[in-house]
């Protein structure tokens, strides 16, 4: 077969058909095409034209309405919105009816411009949030982990004049560790953080309960500040301002059965009608029994009383922050005492604990004392000095007499020491190992009140910082924990660790506004964490009186060697930008 060199007559004439057909259906499409895109251009044009139009319209209305003035040519009518549903409303607005020309058609573009603003939607308030201990249905003023039904009840006042509140919701708030007092009304700056907890910078959320009262009392809460919250929240789902409860302190003691007297001076505070303000010393007459027997210490003689104030027990660490301790005593000096009214528990059989601090070299004084009629040595007890520097508890009836005693000149050092006694008789300093003696006095009893302080000769400085006493002999593990918990509280593992620099300031101010520097600052510590310290400042509050550069030089209360500098920069407005909306 011959190989073809080329197309045929035939195929030449079939092939020109083909292309002529082919032509013929493609430039009509290709000018409908055409034809379409320049009408979809001219469509665009008279949509924006029109966009246009209305939206100047809707300004030269609203114009209108904020300067007070009827809009030209428009007429206010109502529409109701959401109509049938919870939300339902109504507001007014001018309608606007704009004609336009799409191509062939005529079209009508209609658009409503508001009066006003949507109304806010309201929100109910919470204020008077309060926060309080029970016992079952009893009210206590103060409470203890273990103590038996407690729970946290918490209370508001709900202002909701529009009768839109849906829910209200609850949170609960737990201190960090490290804080022994109450909190008061009007902390001083320097106490916030340190003495008293600061909300919420030191609290962390409790998980896991949305209701307005605690039944489950953790004992990991001993010693802690507990916090309640309340967020009110509308229909609308609009959230109101979160109020927080005044924060109410648990005691951290380990042992409560048969606990006859608890007496805490970190329970006492400045603004406690207990204790009188006399030029800014804040004496004591009614010292009270927070063990909820009423066994209250008191004193009537203004000229007598115990003088309430404050130390630091050391440091703690926790969460990369380093933290200062604290705690109150009462200073006795001169003829200071306090007397508890008579109550039979307090005689015979008896376990206390007290945690005390001398500076005094001279003997033969008192810490407690529960003796027979006129101080006679006839029937009762005495925990003290005894002549030859001996600090110990002695215990007597008619001709009976037993004394168990530390070594002469212990505790008189001017250090806090916890001491540990029982009437069996045993008595132990810090965690020294326990004295004891056969015990050969009878059963005690008297109708003297139990003292605090008092001695009757040689009588100089003592510090007493808290005392508990239980009806009966504790078992060694018990006196353990009351051990423990002492210890912890007012000598605790502090860390071995200083101020290594102070963080300086930076910030600007404003000409002529008022700015003062915070009496406490940052401080970068030896461990590597971060401690808020008091300082001093050189110039505080900052010159604003004029443009520049402010400086001040901090400088640390506990370490003066420690000192950083404030830099601040004063500015002043040079002149405003225009702007043209």
């Amino acid at each position: 077969m011959k190989s073809k060199k080329g197309l045929t007559l035939v195929e030449i004439i079939v092939a020109i058909a083909l292309l002529g057909v082919v032509s013929l259906l493609m430039f009509p499409a290709l000018t409908n095409q055409y034809i379409m895109l320049r009408n979809t251009r001219s469509i665009t044009i008279d949509l924006y034209e029109a966009q246009q139009e209305i939206e100047k319209t809707i300004i030269d209305i609203r114009r209108d309405i904020q300067t007070g003035i009827n809009p030209d040519g428009q007429t206010k009518q109502a529409y109701t919105l959401f109509r049938g549903q919870p939300a339902e409303r109504v507001v007014d607005g001018y309608p606007t009816a704009i004609s336009l020309h799409v191509d062939n058609s005529s079209l009508t573009l209609n658009t409503v411009v508001a009066d006003s603003r949507m109304p806010e939607f309201e929100v109910a308030t919470a204020s008077n949030v309060r926060l309080r201990f029970y016992n079952g249905s009893t009210y206590l003023d103060n409470a203890y982990t273990l103590t038996p039904s407690l729970r946290l009840v918490s209370s508001f006042d709900l202002y909701d004049p529009g009768n839109v509140n849906l829910t209200n919701i609850s949170r609960w708030y737990v201190s960090r560790r490290g804080f022994n007092s109450p909190m008061i009304t009007n902390p001083q700056e320097i106490e916030n953080g340190s003495v008293y907890p600061r909300y919420p910078e030191d609290y962390v959320i409790i998980p896991n309960i949305n209701t307005t009262s605690m039944t489950s009392i953790q004992e990991s809460y001993a010693g802690r500040h507990i916090v309640y919250a309340v967020t009110p929240a509308s229909q609308s789902g609009k959230m109101g301002v979160t109020s927080p409860s005044n924060p109410v302190f648990i005691s951290g003691l380990p042992v409560i059965s048969n606990l006859v007297l608890h007496l805490d001076a970190s329970m006492l505070s400045r603004e406690s009608s207990t204790v009188s303000d006399v030029y800014g010393h804040y004496y004591v007459n009614q010292w009270n029994d927070i063990s909820g027997n009423n066994n209250h210490a008191a004193q009537s003689d203004t000229s007598r009383r115990p003088e309430l104030l404050s130390f630091r027990t050391g440091l703690i660490v926790d969460g990369g922050m380093t933290y200062e301790t604290y705690a109150k005593y009462l200073k006795f000096s001169g003829d200071d005492g306090m007397t508890v009214s008579h109550k039979s528990a307090l005689n015979d059989n008896l376990t206390i604990f007290a945690v005390m601090r001398s500076a005094n070299t001279t003997a033969d004084k008192t810490i407690l004392r529960k003796v027979g009629s006129s101080y006679s040595t006839s029937n009762g007890w005495s925990l003290g000095w005894t002549a030859d520097n001996q600090l110990g508890l002695n215990v007597f009836r008619g001709s009976a007499s037993d004394t168990v005693s530390a070594d002469p000149g212990t505790a008189l050092d001017n250090e806090w020491h916890i001491l540990t006694v029982t009437s069996g008789l045993s008595f132990q300093v810090d965690s020294l190992t326990p004295l004891t003696v056969t015990r050969t006095a009878g059963s005690l009893s008297n109708n003297s009140n139990l003292t605090i302080g008092y001695s009757d000769s040689n009588y100089t400085a003592m510090d007493i910082a808290e005392i508990i006493i239980y009806n009966g002999i504790l078992s060694e593990e018990e006196q353990y924990k009351v051990n423990m918990y002492l210890k912890d509280k007012y000598d605790p593992d502090s860390p071995n660790v200083y101020i290594y620099a102070l963080k300086p300031i930076t910030d600007s101010a404003v000409i002529g506004e008022p700015y003062t520097l915070p009496n406490i600052i940052r401080a970068y510590m030896t461990n590597g964490t971060m401690m808020d310290v008091p300082v001093t400042w050189s110039v505080n509050p900052i010159d604003t009186t004029s443009a520049g550069i402010k400086t001040s030089v901090a400088t640390a209360i506990s370490n003066p060697s420690k000192t950083t500098t404030a830099t601040i920069d004063v500015a002043g407005i040079s002149y405003l930008n225009d702007m043209t909306v």
